[in-house]
């Protein structure tokens, strides 16, 4: 039964429409597979399909429709999960207002240097757009590892400070790989990140890979969803070999979960729905206010002094009503 739609990255014509299909494809070698594709999509051609993949390549400028048989014992591959579109109330995304770098229609500038340059405020966002990941010219997806699963730190707060990100397991050496088609903004060694990589993507978003043992990529590259931009390490403000990896937009980040299904490393849709919500970690960070305890305090106290219950404050700080307060430590109290 045939179950997958091969993309050959090249000049792709892909049709979005309501498909309920994944196309699989190794994504270490799939380019010098496709001269072998080109054969088995012959024979293939004669059995009866329900949908197919229109490919355009650079030599032939020859219109196909293909299909492979599934492969699900690749360690790494490309997949789409097609749903249909609910989110009408969105707007679509507006067009790339000139050429130069990726996604300009959404920021005002590119900058090397900085690893944040923005001066995004998330509670002044008031857009809704529904950001396509994926569309004709730039069709691919690739999990950034290649490795079995394991997540070992996962996004939101980590006792008192926010976890931006996600962190996956990796040995130091392991190939990490873009997500998404784009261009590499900001590659050098950055505070706790370590040895990061930041690649600006055409749907929108920059991905963020920490962590990492050596860069296999320049500054303003471009980089193909699958090519390889560095290697796994343990650098920077980091407990062990792992990657850190972010997905951000104007330099906030945004719940991957919410954009990638980690178990089968692949994107929950073609579409985005980026909104004010996107960013509701970010206003309640804003929002988040501490009390320095002082000879004296009590849970009581402070819980009264700013208006709030003791069993708040024992959540806030995952404390217990007989916590002993230490003097000079910070108490969440908001």
């Amino acid at each position: 039964m045939i179950a997958a739609i091969v993309a050959i990255v090249g000049i792709c014509k892909v049709s979005f429409a309501q498909v309920d299909s994944i196309a699989k494809i190794d994504s270490i070698q799939f380019q010098e597979k496709l001269d072998s594709t080109k054969k088995v999509v012959k024979s293939l051609l004669k059995e009866k399909v329900d949908s197919t993949v229109s490919i355009v390549t650079d030599s032939t400028k020859a219109s196909i429709d293909t299909v492979i048989k599934d492969t699900t014992n690749q360690p790494s591959y490309y997949k789409y999960l097609v749903k249909e579109d609910t989110n009408k109330a969105f707007d679509k995304a507006p067009q790339p207002i000139s050429i130069g770098y990726p996604s300009n229609q959404y920021y005002y500038k590119w900058e090397n240097d900085t690893f944040n340059p923005y001066n995004f405020k998330p509670a002044e966002f008031y857009e809704n757009y529904n950001l396509y990941l994926v569309d004709s010219l730039h069709p691919a997806f690739v999990f950034p590892l290649d490795n079995e699963l394991k997540i070992t730190s996962k996004f939101g707060w980590r006792r008192y400070r926010y976890h931006h990100g996600i962190d996956l397991d990796l040995e130091t050496g392991d190939p990490v790989r873009t997500c998404w088609d784009g261009k590499v903004r900001f590659a050098k060694f950055y505070a706790g990140y370590g040895n990061v990589v930041v690649v600006r993507h055409y749907n929108g978003l920059e991905t963020v890979y920490a962590h990492l043992n050596a860069f296999t990529c320049q500054i303003n590259q471009e980089v193909k969803a699958g090519q390889i931009i560095g290697l796994g390490g343990n650098t920077g403000r980091s407990t062990g070999s792992h990657l850190h990896f972010e997905i951000k937009f104007r330099g906030k980040s945004i719940d991957p979960t919410k954009i990638i299904d980690f178990q089968s490393k692949s994107m929950w849709a073609v579409n985005y729905p980026l909104s004010k919500a996107s960013f509701g970690h970010h206003i309640e960070i804003t929002s988040i206010k501490y009390h320095t305890i002082r000879k004296g305090d009590t849970l009581g106290g402070i819980a009264g002094k700013y208006r709030t219950s003791i069993g708040r404050l024992c959540s806030l700080n995952r404390i217990s009503r007989n916590t002993t307060l230490r003097i000079g430590k910070r108490l969440r109290v908001r």
